[in-house]
């Protein structure tokens, strides 16, 4: 099993958002990153790392045909929603940009890592109260578990940088 660091952040934001998840989808010919369910909404999610790296690779990504037809591969299998969103979920550091306006202007939305570590230890944080010895729930994962630290840590007023 190959760990993708990027996809297991994505996924822990979506479930702390309260969708159910499911990684590395059979969708026709291609797999999608992540597909998740929350009421009468779904998200069809891709990750990149790198977006605008592999520039044959993410031309078609950022186009609303890549994601139709991903979704086309998809509802053979699953039973979606009438409201569906496409997303990439990108590593703000390393990627370009102009991939991401052009994401966009396709009606694509783009959540960047930045974005996803943000909202996840704010939302850690409202779980934690230190004076009434209030922990929050269990953070499974290593990544969640890291976040929860990192939102104990701005609890406690030794964290600024977000």
């Amino acid at each position: 099993v190959e760990y993708e660091p990027l996809e297991t952040l994505a996924r822990i934001y979506l479930e702390k958002e309260g969708y159910l998840i499911l990684t590395n989808v059979p969708a026709g010919r291609k797999e999608l990153d992540i597909l998740a369910m929350r009421g009468d909404e779904a998200i069809l999610g891709e990750c990149r790392s790198n977006l605008g790296c592999d520039k044959r690779k993410d031309e078609k990504l950022v186009t609303r045909r890549y994601f139709e037809d991903l979704r086309s591969g998809i509802e053979g299998r699953y039973s979606l929603p009438s409201r569906v969103r496409y997303v990439i979920f990108y590593r703000e550091a390393t990627s370009s940009g102009e991939y991401v306006k052009r994401a966009n202007d396709e009606k694509i939305e783009t959540v960047s890592t930045y974005d996803m570590i943000k909202r996840i230890i704010d939302r850690w944080e409202d779980e934690i109260d230190l004076k009434r010895r209030i922990w929050g729930g269990r953070a499974i994962e290593p990544i969640d578990w890291v976040l929860k630290e990192l939102a104990f840590l701005k609890e406690q007023g030794k964290l600024h940088i977000i």
